[in-house]
């Protein structure tokens, strides 16, 4: 195969023979009622993959040698019970003579490692194939088991750590990508309802991604390109880290395989294989290539170990790396494991406790694999959508599952498991996986359970590759906070020292918001409550229901006003913080300080027209008398800083007499200063020369009057003094000694 999987061959435990071999003891007792040994050979000597031919005189290629001087000793009359290892107990470490890191083990044990390892090697490369390795193997002094599959082969030592060769299926080529393979109708995905937001921070996210082998998939890897969307999300900026190797003498290092505890999204584009069977799998995740064992021994921390192939040596991490790092997995956290053939079982999902993690139950092509991480995370980010959703989304785009052609080389009998039991004899049973450590033999072999497997191909059929998910416990997790406070009258996200204008009424004070949820599923919104506090004590409740879709999926908009259980005083600043139950448990949070609140700042236009008529009320005028606003503007301006300005610019009115209209119109700009307390407002405005011009209008035409030519200059008074005012919907109104100015609110002060 090539460079264009993770790893490049669509072959599984599952559709491939399996050859578990333990230094289990007992054999010599074995009894006479063994099924003959002409049938149990037979069915050994079919291991062999399609093209290689069936040469049972062949000792290199064929388990058949070993089967038959195994079962000399054996004795006709036994029912003894047979020890049958699993995948689990082979590869669960913490005994003895089982490490969980090669720190704690032998240097005899890796130095044992690295010459099974290097002896492998050189089988492989004269020609024998994969089960010929494990059969030699299996033969090593002091070998505590060994796992093959038709990709790969895991095996240990007594007193050492697993390790691993990898046959050509696994490793690819490293060449030229394949073409994405055609893609299959996804199933229908069963939503649960939301659990809760990664991370404890709420303000602040972090993000790991790794590329250990960017130098083989190139333009496929995915890593940057996540990185980069991550760098783009809300809460993550700066706060993203991202680690290549562009050549194969550039070390990730298995030190960024640790601390991800310490992170809310890890996504690591990788190699990955697994060999399962019933009681569980063991799964490997390279990190670094070109590894010797000064290296592992040297710069080794944590239990990272070793995968041998033709042409060299990987490190890798597995499952007791995990457990190791992570005994109380990570609930927080999403990870993608953007490698093949890592989401076939659940050991390793699982070590991540209610975390969720995302895999790859196959080998992948790298470009598909590369458009469905960003579908992925792309959604994740864009619409703060759970990560089931996402998984929805992603196979609704056809990104999640597609069917491939099995490889050439699996073989004909996918469901063919061979076991060498504690009898010292090779059995086989037809179905994909081991069930039960022990058996009985009842003179046809060990009793063990056989799980067919419909969907394995045979050679040349059809293979299915899924991107699963798993984890999150009872409920899931979002990358991303989904609560929003908007700016209630600018528009946007509120940011911290924004200034929102509240109403001062006579019975209380009352702040208008905007609040925003991202992310919900249609129907949960009746189930999503949005509770907002303002300096620490909550002020009202919503359900999302009571507010609008905004369009945008799964959004809801409420906006509203709010009373203040506290009178404030202008420029207070408060904080405001958020919080959104999301449906059945969880939170999102939003909070933004400093908010100031204000209501007097800013600059405002006189209602001309209404001011007139209350000059008019006050005066107590004939009922000829009419003054009209016809031009011009009266603004005053009220700054943070204590100073004021009035401004009248062309501000023109009209007064009827019997002589005909007197048009006035005054130009002047008037500083002074302003404070205020409670409801009074104190405005300051000594008053300036200011440019007036009379004139009277006769038959539509104005004209000068005879005892002045063109504009005056004469002193001015302003509006000035103390009163009562009410700030609402933006409109401040203004009594002085009986006279209402009212004005509508046009910017913030210049």
């Amino acid at each position: 195969m090539t460079q264009g999987t993770r790893w490049a061959r669509f072959t599984c435990l599952a559709a491939a023979a399996i050859l578990i071999v333990s230094a289990c003891s007992g054999g010599d007792d074995a009894g006479s009622d063994q099924p003959d040994e002409t049938d149990a050979t037979e069915s050994v000597g079919n291991t062999a993959e399609p093209g290689e031919g069936d040469d049972s005189d062949d000792e290199s290629t064929s388990t058949t040698a070993a089967t038959d001087s195994q079962t000399e000793d054996q004795s006709d009359e036994s029912d003894e019970p047979v020890e049958v290892p699993t995948v689990s107990e082979l590869t669960t470490c913490g005994a003895a003579d089982h490490p969980c890191t090669w720190a704690e083990a032998a240097t005899e044990a890796l130095e044992a490692t690295f010459a099974i390892g290097e002896a492998a090697q050189a089988s492989y490369g004269g020609g024998a194939d994969l089960f010929a390795v494990a059969d030699e193997i299996a033969g090593t002094d002091d070998i505590a088991g060994v796992l093959v599959s038709g990709d790969a082969i895991w095996f240990r030592v007594d007193g050492g750590m697993g390790a691993w060769f990898f046959g050509d299926g696994a490793l690819g080529t490293r060449s030229t990508r394949s073409a994405s393979p055609a893609r299959s109708d996804t199933a229908a995905v069963t939503r649960p309802l939301p659990r809760d937001v990664v991370g404890d921070d709420h303000e602040t996210k972090r993000a790991l991604v790794l590329s250990p082998y960017q130098f083989d998939f190139a333009e496929t890897d995915e890593g940057a390109a996540v990185a980069a969307l991550y760098e783009g999300a809300r809460g993550y900026a700066g706060n993203v880290e991202y680690y290549e190797n562009t050549d194969t003498e550039t070390g990730v290092g298995v030190a960024l395989f640790e601390g991800w505890d310490a992170y809310d999204v890890v996504h690591v584009s990788t190699h990955g294989q697994q060999i399962c069977d019933e009681s569980g799998c063991v799964t490997s995740l390279l990190v670094d290539s070109e590894v010797t064992m000064q290296v592992l021994v040297l710069d080794e921390n944590g239990g990272a170990t070793v995968g041998f192939n033709r042409n060299g040596a990987d490190r890798l991490v597995d499952n007791s790396f995990l457990a190791e790092h992570y005994p109380d997995g990570l609930p927080d956290t999403v990870v993608v494991l953007s490698a093949c053939e890592t989401g076939r079982g659940e050991d390793l999902t699982n070590a991540f406790g209610d975390g969720v993690v995302f895999s790859w139950t196959e080998a992948v092509d790298s470009a598909f694999a590369q458009a469905s991480s960003l579908a992925l995370h792309g959604t994740l980010i864009e619409t703060g959508s759970t990560t089931e959703r996402a998984h929805s989304v992603v196979g609704d785009a056809d990104l999640v599952s597609y069917d491939d052609v099995a490889d050439p080389d699996t073989p004909e009998e996918p469901g063919e498991i061979l076991v060498l039991g504690s009898d010292g004899r090779f059995h086989y049973v037809t179905g994909a996986d081991v069930g039960g450590s022990e058996a009985t033999s009842d003179g046809n072999g060990p009793e063990i359970e056989a799980l067919d497997r419909p969907d394995t191909p045979e050679e040349g059929g059809e293979i299915t590759v899924t991107l699963v998910r798993r984890g999150g416990g009872s409920g899931d997790l979002r990358v991303r906070e989904v609560a929003w406070i908007d700016h209630p009258q600018d528009g946007g996200e509120m940011q911290p020292g924004a200034e929102v204008r509240v109403d001062i009424r006579d019975d209380a004070d009352y702040m208008p918001v905007a609040l925003r949820v991202e992310g919900l599923d249609p129907g949960t919104e009746a189930d999503t409550t949005l509770r907002l506090e303002v300096d620490g004590i909550e002020v009202d409740t919503w359900s999302a229901s009571e507010g609008d879709p905004t369009g945008k999926w799964g959004e809801w908009l409420i906006e509203d006003d709010v009373r203040l259980l506290n009178r404030i005083e202008e420029d207070d600043e408060v904080e405001m913080k958020l919080t959104i139950e999301l449906p059945e448990s969880g939170q999102s949070i939003d909070e933004i300080a400093p908010v100031k609140l204000t209501c007097l700042t800013g600059v405002w236009r006189l209602r001309s027209q209404e001011f007139f008529e209350e000059i008019v009320r006050v005066t107590g005028g004939g009922a000829g008398l009419q003054i009209a606003h016809r031009s011009g503007e009266y603004t005053v301006t009220l700054r943070s800083d204590g100073t004021y300005t009035g401004r009248r610019n062309q501000w023109q009115f009209g007064s009827s007499t019997p002589q005909g209209t007197l048009v006035t119109t005054i130009d002047s700009t008037d500083p002074g200063t302003w404070s205020s307390s409670g409801n009074q407002l104190t405005i300051s405005d000594p008053g300036s020369p200011a440019t007036v011009t009379i004139q009277l209008e006769v038959g539509g035409q104005l004209q000068n009057l005879p005892f002045g030519v063109g504009n005056q200059t004469v002193g001015s008074e302003a509006i000035a003094g103390t009163g009562t005012f009410t700030c609402e919907d933006q409109v401040l109104t203004t009594t002085y000694e009986g006279v209402t100015a009212t004005f509508d609110f046009v910017g913030p002060a210049e």
